[in-house]
Formats: structure tokens, sequence, C-alpha cells
């Protein structure tokens, strides 16, 4: 016997799309895919560029400079951070990383604004959180497999 909810007949709109998007549905996909794709790939490019240094300089402290107690010690802090989700990173990637860096954003426009990287101030999410954010992720789960 069929469910309840599928015996009967509802008469169900299908969502539609408002008459400016007819405009989006006639142009070229890959003009509006492609700046998408490159900033994803460069960002994650920048993330390891920062993340793979970070990590084995972390492990090699560790294991080699570092007194056994301080080791110990860090070692469980990185472990810990390993386990914590990535979902979490995101979140405060979102409340604590970009408040953090508008400041420094700003500073950076109004003392270097000459050099095209720094012409334009933090106006919101933007590449450095998208940059720090999964650095911080994966450099946290490289330490640990590196030690």
């Amino acid at each position: 016997m069929p469910a309840s909810f599928m015996s009967t007949r509802q008469n169900l709109r299908l969502p539609t799309a408002p008459a400016h998007w007819a405009s989006l549905l006639t142009t070229n996909f890959w003009d509006y895919v492609l700046p998408l794709l490159f900033g994803t790939i460069w960002a994650a490019f920048l993330a390891l560029l920062v993340a793979v240094p970070l990590s084995l300089g972390i492990a090699l402290f560790i294991t080699h400079y570092a007194p056994s107690r301080l080791a110990q010690t860090l070692g469980y802090l990185v472990d810990l951070l390993a386990a914590v989700p990535s979902v979490v990173y995101g979140l405060w990637g979102i409340y604590v990383v970009i408040p953090a860096l508008r400041p420094i954003a700003d500073w950076l426009n109004a003392s270097f604004g000459f050099i095209p990287l720094f012409s334009t101030s933090l106006s919101g999410p933007g590449m450095a959180p998208a940059v720090v954010v999964p650095a911080t992720t994966i450099a946290t789960c490289d330490t640990g497999p590196a030690r």
C-alpha cells in the first residue's frame, strides 16, 4: 500500500525564474564558471603554499628542537586541532579571522595602496581569509603524520 503522502494528489507548482534572469540563460556558461573555478584553484594553491612549510616547520620543531615536555604538550595540541571538524574552522574563519584581518587590510590599503595588491580595502570575505582558514586546517592535519 503506498504511503499516504504519495496517494493524495497535490497541485505543486514548479519553481520558475524571473524574467530578468533570461539573459543569464542565453550567455556562455564558461563566462560565469571560469572565474569561480580559477579563484577556487588559486586559493587552494596559496593555502598549500602556506600550509606545507608551516606544518613541516612545526613537525621539525616538535620532533627535533623542543624539550621533551614541550614537545609532548605541543603534540597533544596538534592532535586535538586535527580532530576539529572543518565546519568549525569555517565558522572560526567567518566570525574570527575576517574581523581580525579587516584592520590589517585597511592599514595595508592606507600605507601601501599604490601597490596593486593592496589597492582595494577588504570589503568582505576575500582571498586572505580563503587562504588562512584552509591553511590552518591543512597544517594541523599534516603536522601529525609528519611527526
